[in-house]
């Protein structure tokens, strides 16, 4: 295939993000619980209190997701989204927009300012970060990341973890770019802050806080930089600990403490992390909403990253990955109730799109197949209201025709017709983005382990979905394991078609 020139690669770039964008604009998905209780802090931070007393007034904002303390209630939700959502909320407010009532449209309208944006951001954040490393496969991550991860469905709600995400990578996109480079260490202070303000958005973002320490350790100069770090970092979080003063009393007591499912007891352990199990490892990884599809070949990438000597771009991803997927498996609720996946892992997926962009370098044929495999899913669930997929009634209610509605539903026009420009968008993101790639294919050897990836991927989850359903861990472990073993043999007889090593762009440092 004859590459693309430089010009024409950057328009298909701005086509292809731009139309994925469009995607995240266009449906309106319903507000349920996560996504009220999120409208009730922005409401109630417009109004100046810290508690949500006044929305639980009315029938149409009430929500599971509060907390009672003093007398009473609160959102269970960090301050971040709601204070980044407020502008809009004012402008809408003083517009003459209802406040009180069925909060759908309004959500809408709140989240394409706090998610939709943050998400374009993201993209081209990652595009950047990913053809740095991988250059020509930069736009081919970011699609893949946009549209076959949980970034997709979430990029269409107002919850919290896109905004946190983008907050996360952009604070590893600083760094790295100042160790790259030797320019400012004002860098590493912006980079602490939106590490901070990612926590602020999302207190389990303290995470990629700490793991990115590597990065500002790992260079010269350590005290300078790591005080300027953690300036920038407790900057960033002072936002959540004042909130958290103003509202409890302690900047130490989070709004999540006392929360529990309706006729149940507390949540053991800390706010329900325990312990991690293999049975939510497995739910994580190969669910039909799982990681498993960007975080294999992200694993065989950062193995291509390491032999090249680009040792942080290929731990830093894989180590915070495996930090969330800890985390997350020792949580009783590892989904996060209902979720098309496991929504907490989101904050990881970015960092895991830099290693796909050399997987799909080095093993194109499987990488597109299982990015395929995870996109069918994730579109679907999309579609048909991505809160409802935990139901594995996805495929049923697509087949049925049960769709969310769109900005069609502002003129008049509902159904399956109106959410079509919704695949149309994503159909031109995924053309534009092969288009904009310089394929290193084998095309016969290639063709089959993309057919045979994505078969595989969608029989895996499948299976494991329905022996873990029915108690069957280890059953499920031996599959998953199999599995693996043999996409990792492919993977490795693929790659030695190709040399270990390339030039490196000019100026970088690993």
């Amino acid at each position: 295939m004859r590459k693309p020139t430089k010009t024409w690669t950057r328009r298909l770039a701005i086509v292809s993000i731009g139309a994925l964008v469009f995607g995240f604009s266009y449906l309106i998905q319903p507000a349920w619980d996560n996504e009220r209780a999120h409208y009730a802090l922005v409401r109630a931070l417009a109004a100046g209190r810290a508690n949500v007393d006044d929305s639980m007034h009315f029938p149409a904002l009430r929500t599971v997701d509060v907390t009672r303390f003093h007398g009473h209630e609160y959102s269970t939700k960090a301050p971040g989204l709601a204070a980044v959502s407020m502008p809009p909320y004012l402008a809408l407010r003083s517009a003459g927009v209802e406040t009180t009532g069925n909060p759908t449209k309004l959500v809408w309208a709140l989240h394409l300012w706090s998610i939709v944006i943050p998400a374009a951001v993201l993209l081209l954040l990652v595009r950047w970060r990913a053809e740095h490393v991988e250059p020509g496969f930069g736009t081919i991550a970011a699609v893949s990341l946009g549209a076959a991860s949980l970034i997709l469905p979430f990029s269409t709600v107002f919850f919290s973890h896109v905004l946190s995400a983008t907050l996360g990578f952009a604070a590893f996109a600083l760094l790295t770019r100042e160790r790259e480079t030797g320019a400012s260490l004002w860098l590493v202070l912006a980079g602490g802050l939106a590490a901070g303000l990612a926590f602020t958005v999302e207190y389990p973002l303290a995470v990629v806080a700490v793991a990115l320490a590597v990065l500002v350790l790992a260079g010269g100069d350590r005290l300078r930089r790591a005080s300027l770090y953690a300036l920038g970092v407790v900057a960033g979080a002072l936002p959540a600990l004042a909130f958290n003063r103003w509202a409890f009393g302690s900047p130490f007591h989070l709004p999540q403490e006392g929360w529990h499912h309706v006729g149940s007891e507390p949540l053991p352990g800390l706010l329900g992390v325990t312990r991690p199990t293999l049975d939510n490892g497995l739910r994580i990884l190969f669910y039909p909403g799982g990681i498993a599809p960007i975080l294999l070949p992200a694993l065989v990438g950062a193995v291509l990253l390491w032999r090249r000597g680009a040792r942080l771009q290929a731990t830093l991803p894989i180590l915070i990955a495996a930090l969330f997927l800890s985390f997350n498996s020792a949580s009783v609720d590892p989904f996060g109730g209902a979720s098309p996946g496991p929504r907490f892992m989101i904050p990881a997926l970015p960092f895991l799109a830099v290693p796909l962009a050399a997987a799909f370098r080095a093993i194109p044929g499987a990488t597109l197949g299982l990015v395929t495999g995870g996109a069918a899913f994730m579109v679907a669930a999309t579609l048909t209201k991505p809160l409802e997929a935990w139901d594995g009634l996805v495929l049923h209610r697509v087949i049925t025709g049960r769709y969310v509605d769109s900005v069609a539903s502002f003129v008049g026009f509902g159904g399956s017709a109106a959410d079509l420009p919704f695949l149309v968008a994503l159909a031109v993101a995924a053309v534009a983005a092969i288009a904009a790639t310089p394929w290193r294919l084998l095309p016969g050897r290639d063709a089959l382990a993309g057919v045979v990836a994505f078969i595989a991927w969608l029989l895996l989850a499948s299976r494991i979905q329905t022996l873990l359903h029915h108690g069957a861990t280890g059953e499920a472990a031996a599959v998953a394991a199999v599995a693996v073993a043999a996409a990792l043999v492919a993977c490795v007889y693929r790659i030695d078609a190709w040399p270990r090593t390339r030039v490196q762009p000019t100026g970088s440092q690993h």
